[in-house]
């Protein structure tokens, strides 16, 4: 969110947008960045819980976990899944592709207790 924070994006961007966050980018800084760009219909949030920085690669898959050791942290392929099911169900949505997400939006049902939607209050 660094590169975003002063750039008046919300007054530029006419799209959808979807944010797919994990639980320790979630500081107060970055969640009044996001807010401002919150602020229509179809524009979406979900935050993978239990992931760091390190889920949004796939080094995680290759070297293991290397951020915040201590904290208890979900199966880096199940991150993996999450997240490319998120941004599946969001191109169906407003591309109509692919056309079948129907797997994708199950798995996301199974794993609702891994992911907070919406703007929530900064964790960190």
């Amino acid at each position: 969110m660094f590169p975003i924070k002063n750039e008046n994006l919300e007054e530029k961007i006419e799209q959808s947008l979807l944010f797919i966050n994990t639980q320790t980018f979630h500081i107060a800084s970055n969640v009044k960045a996001m807010a401002k760009l919150l602020d229509r219909d179809n524009r979406k949030m979900n935050t993978i819980l239990h992931t760091t920085h390190e889920n949004q690669t796939d080094s995680v898959l290759l070297i293991g976990y290397w951020l915040n050791w201590f904290m208890r942290k979900i199966d880096p392929q199940v991150a993996l899944k999450i997240n490319n099911a998120l941004i599946l169900e969001f191109l169906s949505a407003h591309i109509s592709y692919p056309s079948d997400v129907d797997w994708h939006r199950k798995y996301l049902v199974q794993q609702k207790h891994n992911i907070e939607c919406g703007l929530t209050r900064p964790w960190a």
